[in-house]
């Protein structure tokens, strides 16, 4: 007879975070910045929600300002590696990988 193990291992080296706060970014160094929303963090990436169409390999520079007086706001170089449409809008989520935090 065969076992079926019901527990379950987190495979993730860091915590996924489920927010909803909004960011700012710029994208491959341009000057020109986008907003979006932040729908989850961990230490290792960001899930993007936005209405520009990013593609696979775009580079951002994110910044989630504080939402609070005694938070600093948080900045990070990530690389775009995966981007999905969302039903029935024009709004894309992008999951994003962080290369460098900046302090």
């Amino acid at each position: 007879m065969i076992q079926i193990s019901r527990e379950y291992e987190e495979k993730r080296n860091y915590v996924r975070v489920k927010v909803s706060t909004p960011l700012l970014y710029t994208l491959n160094k341009s000057p020109e910045r986008y907003e979006g929303l932040c729908r989850d963090l961990s230490g290792a990436g960001i899930l993007i929600e936005t209405t520009k169409k990013l593609k696979i390999g775009d580079n951002l520079h994110v910044t989630i300002p504080p939402t609070q007086s005694k938070q600093k706001r948080f900045s990070a170089i990530a690389e775009v590696v995966r981007i999905e449409p969302m039903n029935n809008r024009h709004i894309y989520q992008a999951g994003t990988v962080i290369k460098k935090i900046i302090e």
